[in-house]
């Protein structure tokens, strides 16, 4: 069973202010919740985290990393 209160902003391919105004947008409308924001550029991932400790929240960062093999 999921958390309700752990959500998901998914703005992989988007380049900022986006993924920082989804994000506040899912924050303002859940202020109590746990937001993971997907990224995948360095500049929107320091901006998503820039407004997160701006706005006193924790922030932790994490790198995934795809590996494909073909045979």
């Amino acid at each position: 069973m999921s958390n309700t209160n752990e959500l998901t902003v998914d703005v992989r391919g988007s380049l900022c202010p986006k993924p920082v105004i989804e994000t506040k947008k899912v924050s303002d409308a859940n202020p109590v919740a746990v937001i993971t924001t997907i990224v995948d550029n360095e500049v929107s991932r320091d901006n998503v985290e820039k407004f997160g400790k701006s706005r006193g929240y924790g922030v932790a960062i994490r790198k995934m990393v795809r590996i494909s093999t073909s045979l």
